[in-house]
């Protein structure tokens, strides 16, 4: 069963570092993304676990959300980061047009240039903006709390396995932190890290106080704890 595990998976940057990037990002006077009434509907949010790469066939016409590297599985219809490492604008080469990115306000400058000619929307995030949505320890979990904000209440994931799959850490390559572990769920074992065991847990006291529904697609361990949990579907 999952236990406490004792990991940081707090990003290390100085508070002062980050209200600086707050306040110099939110003078660039981009479109912020603020509350809205409910929404009919599915989001399809695609993170980069390895299952992801079922969505290339299977979320065609669907209203999208890529977080994170993601991005380079398709054209979605929006994007969303929120990590300060200059690595995110990374994720960004070859952008598509189409797509409306959500930035938060404490990234890099780097992720801006990266978007310079695209729709790019600014957020803000609860432990560096009074006014931003409850923070988490992963862009999936903050994005669904920024999403619900603007009115989604049903959302659909692939690639949130949290685990190895196949051998396999993502669907496209970026780099993870923290060591593994194997985790039991029920009469499953999964191989994991640390850090996306940290992810589940956050996983499991967020969501069971949300006012939105999920189904986990791809069989991973955080779809598995979660149904064992009765706090989501999965697929």
């Amino acid at each position: 069963m999952l236990g406490i595990i004792d990991f940081d998976v707090r990003v290390p940057y100085p508070d002062d570092v980050l209200a600086k990037r707050v306040v110099e990002n939110t003078a660039r006077g981009l479109p912020e993304a603020k509350p809205e009434a409910d929404k009919p509907g599915v989001l399809t949010i695609i993170a980069n676990g390895p299952s992801a790469v079922e969505a290339i066939n299977r979320c065609q016409h669907q209203t999208t959300l890529a977080l994170n590297g993601a991005l380079k599985l398709g054209t979605p219809t929006y994007w969303a980061g929120c990590d300060p490492q200059p690595l995110v604008a990374s994720f960004l080469k070859g952008a598509p047009a189409s797509t409306t990115y959500f930035v938060a306000s404490k990234c890099h400058s780097d992720v801006f240039a990266a978007l310079e000619g695209r729709d790019a929307r600014l957020w803000h995030i609860g432990d560096s903006h009074p006014a931003g949505v409850p923070t988490a320890c992963s862009i999936t979990l903050t994005a669904m709390s920024l999403f619900r904000m603007m009115g989604w209440r049903r959302f659909r994931t692939f690639g949130w396995d949290g685990c190895y799959m196949d051998g396999r850490d993502h669907a496209v390559s970026q780099p993870h932190s923290g060591q593994d572990v194997t985790v039991e769920v029920g009469d499953q074992e999964f191989r994991t890290t640390t850090t996306w065991a940290c992810e589940a847990q956050d996983a499991v006291n967020q969501l069971s106080f949300a006012d939105y529904e999920v189904e986990v697609m791809g069989g991973g361990m955080i779809g598995a704890i979660l149904a064992m949990k009765g706090l989501a579907h999965v697929g």
